[in-house]
């Protein structure tokens, strides 16, 4: 399906731009209608979701600065590249330890040094609204970011060192949680802010310092660990229910298209 899909993308494009400025045609309708089959309906709405909220946040948030790498701690100097949420990170140097700071929305991130393909990985999505940060950091200090991640992201990219994720930040709100790796924090929360979500707390009451992952409808079960019983509690329409104790993917199996 990866021709068609890049065909069905780069036409519905087409559509949602020639329509904005008044000027459809008969041949590109036409193309539309025969593209937008059954399968591809679910992700034509996803697509005008994300064209919407890219084009809100040109106007309205603070993501259309993009992402800078820098091989200087202070991102005074010495820029390397600047990244967009489709940036190829394929494209770029896998070897050496060249990036060193990473700026978003003028913010810099002395990141440890990294390769820029790995530095790409990790930080592109921070150029797209609603993105979940992760850091080596209890705290979420703003100089311990280890990436950005969003629904889009694919977790098994990222770079994978240890246990280096300690928090996320979520609408603002840090979130301290036991420690793992950059890719499975990215598993746990990249669905923070999708439609449909359901939360699961290591809580029976779900405080907000017992989240630890975020479910969505097309979240992978598979992903998540299968052994012990951190789930505590889940929260539903807002409503926090109460759980025998199981694992995140059984409550995921459970209960991750509850939430309509």
């Amino acid at each position: 399906m990866g021709k068609n899909l890049s065909l069905f993308v780069v036409v519905f494009w087409s559509c949602l731009t020639s329509a904005k400025l008044g000027q459809e045609t008969e041949d590109l309708v036409k193309a539309c209608q025969i593209l937008c089959s059954t399968e591809c309906k679910q992700l034509k709405n996803d697509l005008r979701v994300s064209i919407k909220n890219i084009d809100d946040s040109c106007t309205d948030s603070p993501h259309n600065s993009g992402v800078k790498i820098y091989n200087s701690d202070s991102c005074s100097n010495n820029l390397l590249v600047a990244l967009t949420p489709f940036s190829d990170c394929e494209d770029l140097s896998s070897t050496g330890t060249e990036a060193w700071g990473v700026e978003v929305n003028g913010v810099c991130h002395n990141v440890p040094d990294t390769n820029l393909k790995d530095a790409c990985f990790n930080f592109k999505a921070a150029s797209a609204p609603n993105s979940v940060v992760i850091y080596n950091s209890d705290s979420c200090s703003s100089s311990k970011a280890m990436a950005y991640v969003n629904a889009a992201s694919k977790c098994g990219e990222l770079s994978n060192q240890g246990t280096q994720a300690w928090a996320v930040e979520v609408n603002g709100e840090c979130r301290n949680f036991t420690d793992v790796s950059v890719q499975q924090a990215c598993i746990n929360f990249k669905s923070a802010h999708a439609r449909a979500a359901v939360e699961a707390y290591h809580s029976d009451s779900c405080m907000p310092s017992g989240l630890i992952a975020v479910y969505s409808p097309r979240s992978k079960c598979d992903d998540f660990p299968g052994s012990g019983s951190d789930v505590w509690a889940i929260k539903i329409n807002g409503k926090c229910e109460n759980l025998s104790d199981m694992s995140l993917r059984e409550a995921c199996n459970r209960f991750k298209g509850s939430n309509f």
